[in-house]
């Protein structure tokens, strides 16, 4: 797992919209991609990995964030594949 937090140095540098891009690319580029159902952030990312090539099961898969059934992966709404045609 990869945890990055912009230093001050770079947030003043790159600002909040090149952090969100440096997040994004590190996301991209993950072996496995867990994002959130409705999160625009996420449909870029998904949308990124696509592009790249990698696998629909390591790029769309959701955090499910139902109580009961938090660790029931198939209890959750798994977010819209959108295939890219190039």
């Amino acid at each position: 797992m990869v945890y990055y937090e912009a230093t001050d140095r770079e947030k003043w540098q790159f600002g909040d919209g090149g952090v969100a891009v440096i997040d994004q690319w590190i996301a991209a580029h993950a072996k496995y991609f867990v994002g959130t159902h409705e999160s625009t952030f996420s449909f870029r990312i998904r949308e990124d990995r696509q592009l790249m090539g990698l696998s629909w099961e390591s790029t769309f898969n959701d955090l499910c964030g139902k109580k009961d059934n938090e660790n029931d992966p198939d209890s959750c709404q798994k977010p819209s594949y959108w295939e890219l045609v190039q």
